[in-house]
C-alpha cells in the first residue's frame, strides 16, 4: 500500500483538486484507492458526499474512538473516502498531548495496510498535528504550488517541515515532487515560472513533475458539481493535465 499526501501551507494552490483528480486517476487505472480528507474544511467529503452525522469520521480515528476501517464510506461514484470533520479543530491540543501523537494515523493505516494500493490524504494548509501525522503515515508527499513569488518561496519553509518529519517521524518519507497548478501558458509570468522550475527544483534539491495542471475552467467546476473534472468533464485540457500526471507519477513509483 501506498501512502501519498497533498500538502501545502499555502492556501488556493489547489491542492484538494490535485488529490481528488489523482484519486480518480489512479482508480480509473484500476487501483484500489481510499481517500482521507484530513482538513476539517471537508471540501473533499463533501465532493464524495460522505455523511458525517452519525458516522465515523476521522475525528473518531483520531481520537481513538474507532479504527480506521470503521470509519471507511463506500461511496458509488468516487470510491472509498474517511470523509472529514469541523470537529478535528476542536480537539488539535488533545491529540498533541498523547504520547506519539504524530504517529496515531500511521498506526491505523498499518492496520488496512493489505486493503488498498494507495491512500491520498488531502491535508489542512497549515502546519497543525494532522499535517505532522499525514506527513508520518505517508511515504512520499506532493507539493501543489502556484506560478507566484509566494509559493516559490513557500518551498523552503514546507521543506523544512518535511525534512523533521523525515528526521524524528518518518525516515522513509520523500518528495514525489512539486505539481505546479492552474498555470496559464499565455502569463508571461507563468511561462517564466515553468522555464525556472528545474532551477528552482535543482537549488531546493526537491524533484519536481514534469506535468503540470493548466488553468481552466472545468478544474472550478468541481465546486459546484460536485465531481472531480477527471470525472465530469474527461475531455477537458486539464483532464488530461492530471491523466499525464497519474502517468508519471505511476512511472515513479518504486
Amino acid at each position: 500500500m501506498r501512502v501519498l499526501a497533498f500538502c501545502n501551507r499555502k492556501g488556493g494552490v489547489g491542492k484538494t483538486t490535485s488529490a481528488l483528480n489523482i484519486a480518480a486517476g489512479l482508480q480509473a487505472r484500476g487501483k484500489k484507492v481510499l481517500f482521507i480528507d484530513m482538513d476539517p474544511q471537508r471540501n473533499s467529503t463533501q465532493v464524495y458526499r460522505a455523511k458525517i452525522e452519525d458516522e465515523y469520521t476521522i475525528y473518531d480515528v483520531m481520537t481513538d474512538a474507532c479504527e480506521i476501517a470503521d470509519a471507511i464510506q463506500h461511496t458509488e461514484t468516487l470510491g472509498d473516502i474517511v470523509p472529514g470533520d469541523p470537529q478535528l479543530d476542536e480537539v488539535v491540543y488533545q491529540i498533541m498531548q498523547k504520547t506519539a501523537s504524530e504517529r496515531i494515523l500511521r498506526k491505523k493505516l498499518k492496520k488496512i495496510d493489505n486493503i488498498y494500493d494507495y491512500v491520498i490524504i488531502d491535508t489542512h494548509p497549515d502546519q497543525s498535528i494532522y499535517v505532522i501525522n499525514a506527513l508520518t503515515a505517508s511515504d512520499g508527499c506532493i507539493i501543489p504550488i502556484n506560478a507566484d513569488k509566494f509559493s516559490i518561496d513557500g518551498l523552503a519553509d514546507e521543506m523544512k517541515i518535511i525534512d523533521d518529519v523525515k528526521e524524528n517521524a518518518n525516515e522513509n518519507l520523500s518528495v514525489c515532487g512539486i505539481l505546479m497548478t492552474m498555470i496559464d501558458t499565455r502569463n508571461n509570468l507563468d511561462k517564466s515560472m515553468l522555464e525556472n522550475m528545474p532551477l528552482v527544483a535543482e537549488q531546493l534539491n526537491i524533484p519536481y513533475f514534469k506535468t503540470y495542471v493548466r488553468k481552466a475552467q472545468a478544474a472550478k467546476d468541481i465546486q459546484t458539481s460536485s465531481m472531480p473534472v477527471f470525472i465530469e468533464h474527461p475531455s477537458a485540457t486539464v483532464s488530461f493535465d492530471y491523466k499525464n500526471l497519474v502517468d508519471e507519477i505511476l512511472e515513479r513509483e518504486p
